[in-house]
């Protein structure tokens, strides 16, 4: 058994008497039977009396002074943690301060350990390291540690950078809410919890510290709010801070949080009611992993729930709240200074420095498009076996990968960097040329292009005029049968260049509609289909000509220039010509 004196400074005007509460339950204690009951309406002398006492000087310097056994309390060697209201008895029946102990066998439980100074258990990464410092650091005749209380000049710059480890600005970061449950529920794990009450104001006015509150009036006597923050992706929640009250005076609020792995609601604080309107409390409350969601739909999501039960009729009033969290992040990032889009094994969602990096692609390329909007990247790494079907403006797009497939779906790509697909197809447009580079074409229509090291399989289209330009490309079509490229009947004057060219190609409409040129260098058979009538063709290496125009095409009008080209036809009539020996 131990008794202790409780004691509380002067204040004008005021009779003190002191009220205990344990906010476990929101049981008070009642003097009249020496027992807690389940709230204060249920007790009949729920008052320690106080007397003044003026040792100390004038009045304004007295104390008032109760002495309390604190077995009364709690007798039990389980800890039990009270909260001593010191209350003024003249009629308002004000909270004038509160404090919070912790009473076991009869005695206040001073904090003789860290983990009672700390307030909850310590963890280790491994078994001993706890044990290994302090051995490190006191095991010794004079240990050495110094620090300084009034940490300034350098020593500040110092403390905060220490203090700034792991988040993005050199201290913790603060989020205000970004939703409530009034409007019908947070879609998401809470969506269960209705709100009860009715609202003066709206969760905005809970931002900015200013006196004028988001106001949760009771219906049937119950009040519950759920507030929604958002701390993004790769952070780690540090506290959450709310100012407020709650009337009465002898009701109690219970603060909770959301646990994304147990999957319900956890205690982690409670507020005293009061008499008072405007005398906010502060509340600094601990918070941890388990109250930040992890999962795709629930990344960085934080809720925080007031709620008072049945009894009284309650109004709590929230002027302020705020979770604080730091970065903590690991990740290789947007390497490359790419977004990394996989369509097969990719991730869904769009945070910014979350979503779309190297180590975490996204799944879609919708995805992709809302990270390059926000992100300002227009530069995309496609991950093996992805498929692509352009959704938008691709202009000035940069696509690099490695098989993959994509389908060009009628957009604009003036200025694109294509690599790697494998199969290439679809239509695009563009007043700047498209580069594509080791690729392989099906049947596309494009604009003036450049084709770098691409194989062919299918029709290319010119799909307006200019030039084409298909340096070291080559024939993916087995046999005797080639690709083909087709000027289209109704586009005029355009240029075509096959630079060392491998394998066959088949020419269409090649002066359907004004001057229409093409150059060929390399070597394998060239086709003129029967739309071919016109144009000028000049040929270098070793090629064959297949020519299906009906009457012949130069005898139509066209021209071959291919002193430069040999094929066997060509090297007997030279061996065999006039004045040889045949």
């Amino acid at each position: 058994m131990a008794t202790e004196y409780l004691t509380q400074k002067h204040v004008a005007g005021k009779t003190v008497y002191y009220r205990f509460l344990n906010p476990a339950n929101n049981e008070v204690f009642d003097f009249d039977d020496n027992a807690w009951e389940a709230n204060l309406a249920a007790c009949t002398t729920p008052k320690l009396a106080a007397s003044e006492n003026t040792d100390f000087g004038d009045t304004s310097n007295s104390l008032y002074i109760a002495a309390l056994d604190m077995a009364l309390l709690n007798s039990t060697g389980t800890p039990m943690t009270v909260i001593i209201q010191s209350v003024d008895d003249l009629a308002t029946d004000v909270i004038i301060a509160e404090q919070e102990i912790v009473i076991a066998s009869g005695a206040r439980v001073v904090a003789s350990n860290l983990t009672q100074i700390l307030g909850a258990a310590l963890t280790e990464t491994s078994a001993g390291y706890l044990t290994a410092a302090f051995k490190k650091l006191f095991n010794v005749a004079t240990p050495v540690l110094t620090v300084e209380a009034d940490v300034t000049g350098a020593h500040a710059a110092t403390d905060a950078l220490i203090e700034g480890i792991g988040t993005a600005g050199g201290a913790a970061i603060s989020v205000d809410a970004n939703d409530d449950n009034y409007d019908g529920g947070i879609a998401g794990v809470t969506s269960a919890t209705p709100k009860v009450g009715t609202q003066t104001a709206t969760y905005a006015a809970t931002s900015v510290l200013d006196g004028t509150p988001h106001i949760m009036t009771h219906a049937g006597q119950s009040v519950d709010i759920v507030y929604q923050f958002l701390t993004g992706g790769g952070t780690s929640p540090v506290s959450v801070v709310w100012t407020g009250l709650i009337n009465p005076n002898n009701d109690i609020l219970t603060i909770s949080m959301w646990d994304h792995v147990g999957g319900a609601w956890e205690v982690i604080g409670t507020a005293g009611g009061q008499s008072s309107t405007t005398a906010m409390v502060v509340k600094n409350l601990v918070r941890y992993a388990r109250h930040m969601g992890t999962s795709a739909t629930e990344l960085g999501k934080v809720y925080l729930r007031l709620n008072s039960a049945a009894g009284y009729n309650h109004i709590v009033r929230t002027d302020q709240v705020y979770v604080e969290y730091a970065i903590t992040s690991r990740t290789v990032g947007y390497a490359d200074g790419a977004i990394w889009v996989d369509t097969v094994n990719g991730i869904a969602g769009t945070e910014d420095f979350v979503n779309g990096t190297a180590d975490n692609p996204v799944r879609t390329w919708a995805d992709a498009l809302t990270l390059s909007a926000s992100l300002k990247i227009k530069r995309f790494h496609i991950i093996n076996g992805s498929t692509i079907t352009l959704s938008g403006n691709s202009d000035h797009f940069t696509l690099i990968g490695s098989n993959w497939t994509l389908a060009l779906n009628g957009q604009s790509c003036s200025d694109i960097y294509v690599f790697g697909a494998e199969s290439v197809t679809g239509t695009c447009t563009g007043g700047t040329a498209p580069e594509f580079y080791q690729c392989v074409f099906g049947d596309a229509t494009l604009p003036p292009s450049h084709l770098d090291r691409c194989g062919l399989t299918g029709t290319i289209t010119a799909g307006s005029t200019g030039s084409f330009t298909l340096d070291s490309c080559y024939s993916l079509v087995s046999g005797v049968s080639a690709p083909i490229f087709d000027f289209g009947a109704a586009i005029a004057n355009e240029d075509l260049h096959l630079r060392h060219y491998s394998g066959g190609i088949e020419i269409k409409n090649l002066g359907g509609t004004g001057t229409d040129s093409m150059s060929l260098e390399g070597h394998g058979q060239l086709i003129l289909n029967a739309s071919c009538s016109a144009g000028t063709i000049a040929m270098r290496g070793h090629f064959t000509i297949t020519d299906n125009v009906a009457g012949g095409f130069v005898a139509g009008g066209g021209v071959i220039s291919d002193d430069a080209r040999f094929d066997t036809a060509q090297i007997a009539a030279q061996l065999n010509g006039p004045g040889e020996i045949g």
